[in-house]
């Protein structure tokens, strides 16, 4: 990457003070929106710093954090809940950056959560961050194969089978919009990521199954590009009364797709899908102008930094170079949006036709820094987009 490393430096810098000046103000726990998202940036930026003031001063703010979460009333949910944090953990346990043994609590609270999961169960709320799938990869980091088997019989009973095809009514949790859904956060692209990692420990048909019918759905919803900038609209073609160009991101559109088809054919050993993940990744190289993209701004859910995280990643497996040529383009303009004299290290989040100061992880500088950390080695600092189906 030949990003300016100077100026990576200073932003990081920023984003950490604003961290610590700011962290106390939240007022939830949670990993998307609350202090356990802020808690990952800051401690791959301790990693990063290997200064002993920064250990102290985070160490402080993981005692905080632990002891002040209101267990009790915490529900089992991945954006704010028991399966984000315990995935968080232990991802940070494995790469090093944060040393805490949850396996007690975890087997404690299992039983809890399945409780928690029954209502989702039997409506099919399959959401990842509010819904069945985030509770699907923390079974899966956690190894908790109790948790992981009803989330797959949920999907096998709700799957709506057309010719080769497999598709599931998604429902938002905070929204009564009913669609048929490829996108990451509340679609099938996180489905099939999940059922994808999950069949590399079980090799079961029935899994197998649900990943070739929801990739032969997926794959039928493909675009004409010589009418639109996207290969993929932004739910289904089925559910959008008016046909455009999906947003490049990682939460609506060609990406989501890209990274569920390369996941799966990974997987199931199927190379036509793999070599279809790349044709998507190839073509959205292209994509740079606003309008042709929808990116206003540096944040992780629908800005540069989660572009630039996973063509950085996707450079890492394959190793073509306009991957890394995409990465550090979207890594500069991530660097560029840092522009505002009243915003957190410079940023301001785009909603809209508003403009605001946030430090969250998916929407705010917590994951700005965290995908700029990963420019700078993304070995050592890349683990963390596991969290987000991105690895």
């Amino acid at each position: 990457m030949n990003n300016d490393t100077n100026r990576i430096e200073v932003i990081l810098d920023d984003i950490y003070r604003c961290c610590l000046e700011n962290i106390q103000s939240l007022s939830v726990y949670g990993l998307l929106e609350g202090k356990l998202g802020v808690m990952i940036f800051l401690s791959y930026y301790r990693k990063y710093k290997n200064d002993p003031q920064v250990d102290a001063t985070v160490d402080a703010l993981w005692d905080s954090y632990l002891s002040g979460i209101p267990y009790e009333s915490l529900g089992y949910n991945y954006a704010d809940g028991f399966c984000g944090l315990f995935s968080t953990l232990e991802i940070l346990r494995k790469d090093g950056i944060y040393e805490i043994d949850s396996k007690d609590a975890v087997d404690e609270l299992s039983p809890y959560i399945l409780t928690m999961m029954d209502k989702d169960i039997s409506t099919g709320c399959f959401d990842l961050f509010y819904g069945l799938i985030g509770a699907g990869l923390f079974a899966l980091k956690l190894s908790k194969p109790e948790i992981l088997l009803p989330i797959v019989q949920m999907l096998q009973q709700q799957a709506i089978y057309d010719g080769d095809c497999i598709k599931w009514h998604s429902t938002i949790p905070y929204d009564s919009m009913e669609t048929f859904n490829i996108s990451m956060p509340h679609g099938m692209s996180s489905i099939v990521i999940v059922l994808s990692k999950a069949y590399g420990y079980s090799r079961s048909t029935h899994i197998r199954e649900l990943i070739t019918g929801a990739v032969n759905y997926m794959l039928k919803q493909e675009l004409n590009t010589e009418l639109y900038a996207s290969m993929f609209p932004m739910t289904s073609i089925e559910s959008q009364q008016e046909m455009y160009s999906s947003r490049l991101a990682w939460c609506y559109g060609d990406l989501c797709v890209a990274l569920a088809l390369w996941q799966a054919g990974k997987a199931l050993n199927i190379e036509e899908w793999k070599s279809k993940a790349i044709q998507i990744f190839k073509h959205n190289v292209n994509r740079r102008s606003e309008s042709d993209t929808l990116i206003r701004d540096g944040i992780i859910c629908h800005g540069a930094a989660g572009v630039a995280q996973i063509y950085r990643r996707m450079f890492f497996e394959t190793h073509i170079v306009e991957f890394e040529k995409a990465a550090s383009y979207w890594t500069d303009q991530t660097i560029n949006y840092s522009m505002f004299k009243d915003g957190f290290a410079g940023y301001k989040t785009a909603r809209h036709a508003t403009f605001f100061n946030s430090i969250a992880f998916l929407e705010g500088i917590a994951g700005i820094g965290l995908s700029l950390l990963a420019s700078i080695n993304p070995v050592s600092y890349s683990s963390w987009d596991q969290l987000l189906l991105i690895s």
